[in-house]
């Protein structure tokens, strides 16, 4: 029996956080500028960066607003084509 995508991807609340971190290194601001930016604590950029955080869609539109960047979200079909 095929194991499910949902079971052999990462935690999307870490790959989230990866790419938050790699579009703040991009922009060449540190945790601590991006949470000023925020007007948040440097610890909960430190827990959205390594996916020990949820964050919401409304939550993730404020993070591409402060870096700036543009915020897409889309479900990848094709690459679960094998998945029934």
């Amino acid at each position: 029996m095929p194991t499910p995508a949902s079971a052999s991807t990462a935690d999307p609340n870490q790959s989230m956080g990866r790419s938050l971190a790699a579009a703040r290194r991009h922009r060449g601001l540190s945790q601590a500028q991006l949470a000023a930016r925020l007007k948040v604590g440097h610890s909960y950029i430190a827990r959205a960066e390594t996916g020990r955080s949820n964050l919401t869609v409304a939550q993730l539109a404020r993070f591409a607003a402060a870096l700036p960047a543009d915020l897409t979200i889309a479900f990848d079909v094709a690459a679960t084509e094998h998945v029934r």
